[in-house]
């Protein structure tokens, strides 16, 4: 299950970036 710890921290970090630029 690490894969899955990884992926669930890049996620809300892209999503993070995504929405500061948008913003």
């Amino acid at each position: 299950r690490i894969t899955g710890s990884n992926i669930t921290g890049k996620i809300p970090d892209f999503i993070r970036n995504w929405s500061q630029l948008e913003t």
